[in-house]
């Protein structure tokens, strides 16, 4: 895309030729996705992906895709409305002019949530009576970050704040009964 000219000259004088235009056409390169920087990506939040291809002719066709899946959004810039913990992984996008095509590398979205399915389990599973040893055991499907505190509540009171996702109950007593 340079705008070049010449000039012939001998001993008389010399003349310069009108510019003419060369326009070399390329496939895209430089294929990146862009992704918001400095801020963690949350559950319920909007997040939009750019993709941007240096190409000339312009990038005409953008395709999306996710973990191997094509998107249905062909636009330069992929919006995820109200993203999902299950929408995070491995991102691509892949762009084409007349000339040739090309995906970029795999961009990784990270999405932060709350812990997932918490459940409280008496273990062991049968009936007790006082002196069995048992434990409240708190279990989570998933979440991001890890889990790092564990609240318990014992007859909607605190009962124990921690980083504990078990009480063991050695030698049980009549105190120990209650809802947790």
């Amino acid at each position: 895309r340079s705008s070049d000219l010449c000039q012939a000259g001998n001993a008389i004088g010399s003349l310069r030729s009108q510019d003419v235009r060369l326009n070399v056409q390329y496939a895209p390169r430089k294929v990146v996705i862009g992704i918001p920087s400095g801020m963690w990506i949350t559950e319920n939040s909007d997040v939009t992906l750019t993709c941007n291809a240096d190409a000339n002719p312009e990038v005409q066709e953008y395709r999306w895709y996710e973990k191997e899946k094509i998107l249905r959004d062909k636009g330069k810039t992929l919006l995820l409305e109200t993203i999902q913990w299950s929408e995070a992984g491995p991102y691509r996008c892949e762009t084409k002019n007349a000339i040739g095509s090309k995906t970029s590398d795999i961009v990784t979205l990270t999405v932060y949530y709350a812990p997932k399915d918490v459940k409280l389990e008496i273990l062991p599973q049968k009936t007790l009576k006082e002196g069995d040893s048992a434990r409240l055991q708190c279990t989570i499907k998933t979440s991001n970050p890890a889990v790092d505190t564990y609240t318990w509540y014992k007859d909607a009171r605190l009962y124990r704040n921690g980083q504990d996702s078990v009480i063991p109950f050695p030698s049980l007593t009549s105190m120990d009964s209650g809802s947790y």
